[in-house]
């Protein structure tokens, strides 16, 4: 009888711990950098020992896999709530890349990780996988726009990726501040880009 709600507890309590130390590494990641976070820069942080960390990880690698899967799913929330405020398919596209920049902008350290882009490198480097779930949403709607095309799947995955391209280099040189305009002309930029775009692919 006893162990009915002991067994229950102590995974409350480990989840709980996970969650400590996931978002332990994430502060220390956005104020200081990667390269600052450790196991031991952890464990003070949360107040508990490393051998309480390495029960629950096997190194930091594994935190930051675990960190970086989490950003994803976070990102692939707010992309799924602008797909669900909009009607149209075309400002469903729009609302897309404005939750895309958006997350960027409100995270610019964790969207650089997610993309390999992070220095000193990071041996956790999302493969093509990870990306599938939010590339999925904006197939669905790139078939809404061009239902009466019938397109094949390599021509939606090619249209898929020319917008995430397009999209990904606009962002990673506006963060930097290497657009002249700031970050309005971005947002800007990357709208005008998907017009173009959709025009383009409609005269084929």
């Amino acid at each position: 009888m006893e162990t009915s709600w002991i067994e229950p507890r102590k995974t409350r309590e480990k989840s709980k711990l996970k969650r400590a130390i996931i978002e332990a590494a994430r502060s220390i990641a956005i104020n200081e950098g990667f390269e600052a976070v450790t196991i031991r820069r952890i464990a003070s942080a949360i107040e508990y020992g490393p051998p309480a960390i390495y029960a629950l990880f096997e190194n930091k690698e594994a935190i930051f896999t675990d960190l970086i899967n989490g950003e994803f799913g976070q990102l692939l929330q707010v992309m799924q709530d602008s797909y669900n405020r909009e009607i149209e398919p075309e400002a469903r596209l729009l609302g897309l890349a404005r939750s895309y920049w958006s997350y960027a902008e409100n995270c610019p350290q964790m969207f650089n990780a997610m993309h390999g882009l992070v220095t000193p490198q990071i041996s956790t480097v999302p493969g093509p996988e990870s990306f599938n779930p939010l590339q999925e949403i904006v197939s669905d709607v790139l078939k809404d726009i061009f239902k009466s095309r019938q397109l094949s799947d390599e021509e939606v995955d090619d249209m898929v990726q020319l917008l995430r391209g397009t999209m990904t280099g606009l962002i990673v040189i506006g963060l930097s501040g290497r657009i002249q305009g700031g970050r309005d002309r971005v947002l800007a930029l990357i709208e005008r880009a998907i017009k173009d775009y959709l025009k383009a692919w409609r005269q084929n």
